[in-house]
């Protein structure tokens, strides 16, 4: 049996992965407020995301984004839900010359890459988006940057684990992770589960969880992030794209819903959300669509998304313990994007084949790692 601790998009992902292949799994939901998926707005735009200095998390990605579209499709026919998978494009919005200097610096480094995007000026981008807010100056247009519904992805995800014959315990304390003569496990209240592997995917709380066990410290810490919920008037033009601006981010639901993100704060494991950031959110979407303040609010999500102070995920077995002990944690604010990739490279670790080179860069033996 493989035991997965965390019951978020990664852990939920890699279940579904492994019953794939035949493997027994468990899933224990580590049963945390602020899991990261809440505050997601479920963006799949690794072009947007990219950054000259993380090479490695963008091929990463662009990998994952190549094979979102069959995963989605995939698992809308195990569970018999739908995911909210759009496939759609994005707007990188400037509302001056000093924001536009950068579309230009954005767009010169996404051609170095191998990609193409175009710049729009303000007339060009009001044909597109008319709901824009007047204020604008240019714009960056990025095809095939899609988007999915973090809370119908997660429902789909269980719903498919469960009928695949998967097990699932959402009502049990796990302590501490044991390694006894080679055999892994975990300490519950009362009692210790072995199994041939264990998966750690507890996000933010995996550096806590590895530090009780094992006194090792892997440099994870909880970003906080806040994401509103509003909903667009029906007399209205809907947004067809998703809209990156200096501040906010906006993902257009088919139900004229649009998602809000997203605040980033350190701030411990705190996840209330405060007056502060229900103005920030509010303010600068007020500022960047017209007829805004018409728009009722659904609600707000916060979450706790795990940030390694390299910037990269943590993908791979953890050798100075054990090589039954395998991480997926420290995905940041690219968990919902990099869910399938992580899914398939954990897969080939537990199955014992070959991995590439491109998924080593992600191993936590990357860090100083002491007992």
């Amino acid at each position: 049996m493989i035991i997965i601790i965390g019951a978020g998009l990664i852990g939920l992902s890699i279940g579904n992965e492994l019953l794939d292949y035949g493997y027994e799994v468990s899933i224990f939901d580590f049963k945390k407020k602020g899991e990261a998926s809440g505050a997601a707005v479920g963006m799949l735009a690794p072009l947007i995301e990219a950054k000259p200095y993380e090479e490695e998390l963008f091929k990463l990605m662009q990998e994952s984004k190549s094979i979102w579209f069959k995963y989605s499709i995939d698992l809308e026919k195990q569970s018999e839900l739908v995911t909210g998978y759009i496939e759609n494009s994005a707007l990188l919005i400037a509302k001056d010359s000093d924001e536009f200097e950068k579309l230009k610096f954005k767009q010169n480094f996404i051609k170095k890459i191998g990609h193409d995007a175009k710049l729009l000026d303000k007339s060009q981008t009001l044909k597109i988006e008319p709901l824009l807010s007047e204020n604008i100056y240019a714009s960056l247009y990025c095809e095939e940057q899609s988007q999915v519904n973090p809370i119908l992805l997660k429902k789909a995800l269980v719903n498919s684990f469960l009928k695949k014959g998967g097990s699932f315990f959402d009502n049990k304390s796990i302590n501490k992770l044991v390694l006894k003569n080679n055999k892994v496990g975990i300490s519950l209240r009362n009692e210790v589960s072995f199994a041939s592997q264990i998966i750690i995917a507890a996000g933010a709380w995996s550096y806590q969880l590895l530090l009780d066990s094992f006194g090792i410290n892997i440099p994870i810490k909880p970003i906080k992030g806040v994401s509103m919920r509003v909903k667009q008037l029906k007399t209205l033009q809907k947004i067809q794209n998703n809209l990156w601006f200096n501040n906010i981010y906006i993902a257009p639901r088919n139900n004229r819903e649009l998602v809000v993100g997203a605040t980033e704060d350190e701030k411990g494991f705190e996840d209330k959300i405060n007056v502060g950031e229900i103005y920030y959110l509010t303010k600068n979407l007020w500022e960047s669509l017209t007829f805004a303040d018409e728009f009722q609010i659904l609600g707000f999500n916060s979450g706790l998304r795990p940030s390694s102070y390299d910037g990269l995920p943590v993908i791979g077995q953890l050798d100075i313990i054990s090589d039954k002990i395998i991480c997926a944690f420290g995905h940041f604010r690219h968990g919902v994007l990099l869910s399938p990739i992580t899914a398939k490279i954990i897969s080939k670790i537990v199955k014992g084949t070959k991995i590439k080179n491109l998924y080593k860069s992600f191993s936590p033996n990357r860090f100083n790692l002491e007992i």
